[in-house]
């Protein structure tokens, strides 16, 4: 579309902005409850510590918000689990998916996670994957899915088409608009 699309430049257009921030803040606000199956009806008991606060850093909000942000740009969130020597979870710390590659050693091996191009042994990555091709290790991320029309949007906004009227000296500016749909 001539323009480079990524997830930073993608969130310049204010329809991808808007719609991240729009379903990001409404999924991240709403209350948590937490229930567990007494003999067929469900009972509501307290929720974790890790859930109202994944990570001393954050609130469940912030964290969520954040989560959502990853899986709406990349496709994929990630978060380190650190536990207690019981092995309960004591924090979900998130990773900004661009600083995570996903491999296999080879095909049929389990997947392992590289943080800023490193192995870490003996950390706990969790990954959250959004909607996957079949076969993939990986989400598909809606901005790369979508780049071509991100890119238009963002083409268009900050370059209107001008037309100088040199009769009366003055400039008028416009958006192009075609009927039809440009491939």
């Amino acid at each position: 579309a001539g323009m480079p699309v990524d997830q930073n430049t993608a969130i310049q257009l204010l329809t991808v902005y808007g719609c991240v921030r729009l379903i990001a803040d409404s999924i991240s606000t709403l209350p948590i409850d937490v229930f567990r199956d007494a003999n067929g009806t469900p009972e509501e008991v307290t929720a974790p510590r890790w859930l109202l606060s994944p990570t001393v850093d954050l609130s469940w909000t912030d964290w969520c918000t954040q989560v959502l942000w990853s899986l709406l740009l990349a496709g994929n969130a990630y978060f380190v689990v650190t536990r207690d020597p019981s092995g309960g979870i004591v924090e979900l710390v998130p990773l900004d998916p661009s600083k995570v590659q996903v491999f296999r050693n080879s095909p049929g091996d389990r997947k392992r996670y590289k943080v800023n191009g490193a192995e870490q042994p003996g950390l706990e990555v969790r990954h959250l994957k959004g909607i996957m091709k079949a076969g993939a290790d990986v989400g598909l991320s809606p901005v790369e899915a979508a780049r071509q029309s991100i890119g238009l949007g963002l083409t268009a906004v900050p370059m209107p088409c001008t037309n100088i009227c040199q009769s009366r000296n003055c400039v008028v500016s416009a958006y192009p608009f075609h009927p039809n749909t440009i491939s």
